[in-house]
């Protein structure tokens, strides 16, 4: 206790030594001054969206909660509902074990944000708390989840402890002071016969720690995108607006994870290279890192069929904009595609990195030819260069299942389309290594770089791209930029995107997207999309088309008005967002708040309110 730098260790592991040892000491005469120590721990360790802010989320991050865990656990041996008054006095104890629940994507995988895991690796268990069959004298992980169940109703607690125990009551708790073990696994059994196994999850915005998560699709079909808008922080890397793809039962868009210092520490190449912003799936300005701090959600929509996330963090560069939007659209209870938009001023280059999964890249609409770059050292190889790419070019990852997660008939793929304007396009092999810091496998994995450049700063870029992960067939026949005008038919600036896919089932969608945060003070005018008969006045939608050209789906984010063919849509307030059914006009369904709607009219007639 006097010598408190003799056992420095990651946060709270020390703390949580040091209120041990007065417990041990003066418990329970020295009740109140413990208590106070633990009340320090918790509000600390619940202090970013109920975690302590250290990134490697499932590294370095989980140190706090499975720490806290195994304390709070042995404080409620000797005082019954000690956990349920602990969360009484700190509410945010729930977030920090929702946390790496509403962050676990496809109940296999986390986002490798920060230092944590490898390259494309599976998560399978919940990584909150230390699961064992054997924890000797300690608390038992298992019956803490069941306490924290009976004090917030939290039925999924209950699902987590199953699933790690192989799906099963038996053996439950492996507590060698458990009361009745058999009840506990009746109460566990009923528990999951009544409200099922499956951890179902919406999408999720964590904005303190700078994640945010779209989720679609059940079961095996499930897919995830997630956008990380931080940079920095303990154990954090320069990975600002970075973006992942969980799709097929695969990491698809792999962030590195942690650094190999096996390969001679911390400040070696191969383990500097996995920290920077060229590792990461994000834009790099003049080659340099993101800096330290954490962007803002600018727009935020989950919907039932169309979800949208868009960041914004123009001090993460030191720049005028950094603003990424990203779209998770469902084509069927099984597939789904991403609409993905970088906007970024200052500077005078802007390169977006994209780095897939194992497996071999083809080509369509690029020439390249081979290029010396030096810049990135030994860390990417085997660099080509098409200067001038046609637009609308396409880099497809046809996957290689090396870490076998997959049955053996398999096929999956990756297809990136672009539709960025004035970009060199350069294909290249990035080192990686295979598995945990320790061993020496390592691979090669296929990136495309879309590059920018401007005689004179600041340089400003939109760069778009369509991503659809298929299996042995893609979904989308045709994708294509739309050339968009005001109401006065003049062209809109660069910023401003349209998008058309066309799907081989018939159906198309129609995107609009408007550069609010680059046009900040000036009126806002219509984007109009003249050959459907399309006229947007707002931030962002989105409109399906049934193969009969009419629109049966609309996705309104934050504007007044939108008129489709004879459809009409009016909000209330420029701050609206929805998403409407029009299959049925006669009845449209409404996902979102319905009271931001002033009206829709077909035809002249008026549909809604009803």
């Amino acid at each position: 206790l006097e010598h408190r730098p003799k056992i420095e260790s990651n946060y709270p592991a020390t703390d949580v030594t040091i209120t041990t040892l007065h417990t041990v000491l003066g418990w329970p005469g020295n009740r109140a001054e413990v208590m106070a120590m633990l009340d320090a721990i918790i509000s600390k360790a619940t202090a970013v969206d109920g975690v302590t802010g250290e990134k490697g989320i499932a590294g370095y991050s989980v140190i706090g909660p499975r720490d806290v865990a195994e304390l709070l656990g042995r404080y409620a041996r000797s005082e019954p509902g000690f956990i349920r008054e602990t969360l009484r006095r700190h509410p945010r104890l729930h977030a920090m074990y929702r946390f790496y629940l509403d962050t676990w994507c496809l109940s296999q995988y986390y986002p490798r944000s920060g230092d944590t895991g490898a390259f494309a690796m599976k998560n399978p268990a919940y990584v909150a708390v230390p699961f064992s069959r054997n924890p000797g004298i300690n608390p038992s992980s298992y019956a803490f989840l069941w306490e924290l169940y009976e004090a917030t109703g939290d039925k999924d607690f209950v699902r987590a402890l199953y699933g790690a125990n192989g799906s099963a009551a038996a053996g439950l708790p492996y507590d060698l002071i458990a009361a009745d073990p058999a009840e506990f696994q009746a109460d566990v059994t009923k528990v999951i016969a009544e409200s099922g196994a499956e951890i179902k999850l919406p999408s999720v915005n964590k904005t303190e720690w700078g994640l945010a998560i779209l989720r679609s699709g059940e079961g095996t079909n499930a897919r995830a995108a997630w956008l990380d808008y931080d940079s920095g922080e303990r154990h954090g890397h320069a990975d600002a607006m970075t973006i992942g793809l969980f799709a097929k039962g695969l990491d698809l868009l792999p962030d590195f994870g942690y650094p190999p210092v096996q390969y001679g520490g911390w400040t070696a190449p191969r383990a500097v290279w996995y920290t920077q912003t060229t590792a990461h799936n994000t834009v790099a300005v003049d080659g340099k890192n993101t800096k330290p701090g954490t962007g803002k959600t600018t727009l935020w929509f989950d919907g039932n069929q169309f979800r949208i996330v868009r960041a914004s963090g123009p001090k993460l560069i030191g720049g005028e904009q950094y603003e990424r939007t990203l779209a998770l659209v469902d084509v069927s209870a099984r597939d789904s595609y991403l609409i993905d938009v970088f906007r970024v001023a200052g500077g005078a280059e802007h390169t977006r990195f994209l780095h897939g999964h194992f497996g071999k890249l083809s080509t369509q609409g690029l020439f390249p030819e081979p290029a010396e770059e030096a810049r990135y050292g030994q860390v990417m190889r085997g660099f080509k260069r098409d200067p001038k790419p046609s637009l609308g070019w396409t880099a497809t990852w046809n996957i290689e299942d090396h870490l076998k997660y997959l049955p053996p008939s398999s096929e999956v793929h990756l297809r990136h389309t672009d539709l960025t304007h004035g970009a060199e396009v350069q294909l290249a092999e990035s080192w990686v290594a295979v598995g945990l810091y320790g061993g020496t496998a390592d691979a090669w994995i296929p990136s495309v770089l879309a590059r920018r450049r401007a005689q004179q700063p600041p340089l400003t870029s939109t760069f778009i791209g369509v991503l659809e992960p298929f299996e042995r067939e893609s979904n989308l026949s045709a994708i294509r930029r739309l050339e968009l005008q005001d109401s006065e038919g003049k062209l809109r600036s660069e910023g401003d995107v349209g998008i058309e896919i066309q799907m081989a089932d018939g159906h198309s969608d129609l995107f609009l997207s408007k550069d609010i945060e680059g046009q900040a003070g000036q009126s806002p005018t219509l984007l109009v999309e003249k050959a459907p008969g399309v006229r947007f006045d707002g931030d962002l939608c989105l409109i399906r088309f049934n193969a009969a050209k009419q629109p049966e789906r609309v996705l309104f984010c934050q504007g007044r008005s939108l008129r489709v063919g004879d459809v009409l849509i009016r909000a209330k307030n420029e701050q609206a967002s929805f998403e409407i059914d029009l299959q049925n006009q006669s009845a449209p369904v409404v996902s979102g708040p319905a009271d931001v709607i002033e009206s829709i009219e077909i035809a002249g007639a008026r549909i809604w309110p009803k």
